[in-house]
């Protein structure tokens, strides 16, 4: 009887099963990410809503994937790249959730626009920022479903250019609102939205950085 074929053939399907879970939980984020984008562009209040109830099902996503990886470590106390996966899966699971956090949370300043009065190029300008962070995870599922460092590297960019252009926007809404004091909750609300979207960059980059290190066994420095 080959023992190790035993062990090996369950070890795998759960690894299997952890990057499907992994993978899954991005499509919600994704599938959000989406709507939020398009509820911001056509002021659609039902999509924001419904961002905020599928939280829940990535929240219950996260707890999955940190059960799993458990169980993995405490069946087959795992080596090498394999271990760096299965501890590596929480941080990522952690940042994915957070991810959803930051929708709902764009998703709640969307229903609070007056879009009736918001300039084109206001619209414009979170539209930029959108398709930086779009971009950004699109990489990072890729890296994930692939195991490439380098579609991961790809990531990395984006987060100064959403860092950068979200600057700019602020100070120029800022400046905006001191011409305009009715118009102050809208730019106020473009300001929140602005800052979430440049978060969900950063953890963007974060994820990436874990999927570089799963595959090299090097921290991004």
């Amino acid at each position: 009887m080959n023992i190790n074929s035993h062990i090996l053939t369950p070890f795998n399907d759960d690894l299997k099963e952890l990057k499907e879970n992994l993978s899954s939980m991005l499509t919600l984020i994704e599938t959000s990410f989406n709507r939020a984008e398009e509820a911001f562009v056509n002021n659609d209040q039902a999509l924001c809503d419904s961002i905020i109830v599928s939280d829940e099902a990535i929240n219950n996503k996260e707890v999955v994937i940190d059960n799993l990886a458990m169980d993995i470590l405490l069946k087959y106390k795992p080596v090498a790249s394999d271990l760096r996966f299965v501890v590596s899966s929480i941080s990522i699971a952690k940042s994915i959730e957070r991810l959803g956090d930051h929708l709902c949370r764009i998703a709640k300043q969307i229903k609070k626009l007056d879009k009736s009065v918001l300039m084109a190029p206001d619209v414009e300008y979170i539209k930029d920022l959108f398709s930086l962070a779009k971009e950004q995870l699109a990489h990072t599922k890729e890296a994930i479903l692939t195991h490439d460092a380098s579609e991961a590297g790809e990531c990395l960019d984006g987060e100064e250019r959403a860092k950068e252009t979200s600057k700019q926007i602020s100070a120029i809404f800022v400046n905006l609102m001191s011409q305009d004091n009715e118009g102050i909750p809208n730019y106020l609300s473009l300001i929140f939205i602005a800052r979430s979207i440049q978060r969900f960059s950063k953890l963007c980059t974060n994820i990436a950085e874990d999927i570089i290190y799963i595959e090299t066994s090097k921290p991004n420095q």
